[in-house]
């Protein structure tokens, strides 16, 4: 598209813009610590994936508390996304421990574990359970499930 089209389309300005910097680039110390993800490069990660989707093994792990540093439309859609997408993660976590505790002997299918590793399993284990419990609940007392307090403790 040219100016000229853009004006014959009905545009009344054209603005050019040029950034500074790359967007997933941040000068932040220890910006690529582990654990530590660049809003645009988690949102890409979750959306070109398939993460949040059921049957999805995408390896793409996050962990509560989830702190967003920054402003903007970016910062309000990784937050958001964030939260829906960590309810997603743990209750497939849960669902496959489950289904591989039944099929292999409990010990032995953790034996193999990091110390890190067996820490964020049980972490998960837990807040799975708690969002089911939460889903069940809402079933029962006709509502829809509210995980805003199992997320942010105080928040609901």
């Amino acid at each position: 598209m040219t100016i000229e089209s853009a004006f014959e389309l009905g545009f009344d300005h054209v603005r050019a813009l040029r950034r500074r910097r790359p967007a997933t680039v941040i000068p932040m110390k220890n910006g690529l610590a582990r654990g530590v993800r660049q809003a645009s490069d988690f949102l890409m990660a979750l959306q070109l994936t398939g993460a949040a989707k059921t049957n999805s093994v995408t390896n793409l792990q996050i962990r509560m508390p989830i702190v967003v540093i920054g402003g903007g439309l970016t910062a309000v859609d990784t937050a958001t996304e964030s939260l829906a997408y960590y309810v997603v993660q743990v209750e497939k976590f849960l669902k496959r421990y489950e289904t591989l505790v039944r099929e292999r002997a409990r010990l032995k299918f953790r034996a193999r574990w990091s110390a890190e590793e067996t820490e964020t399993a049980e972490e998960f284990i837990a807040h799975g359970r708690a969002i089911r419990a939460e889903r069940q609940a809402a079933a029962q007392e006709g509502r829809r499930p509210s995980f805003l307090d199992l997320l942010i403790p105080g928040e609901a």
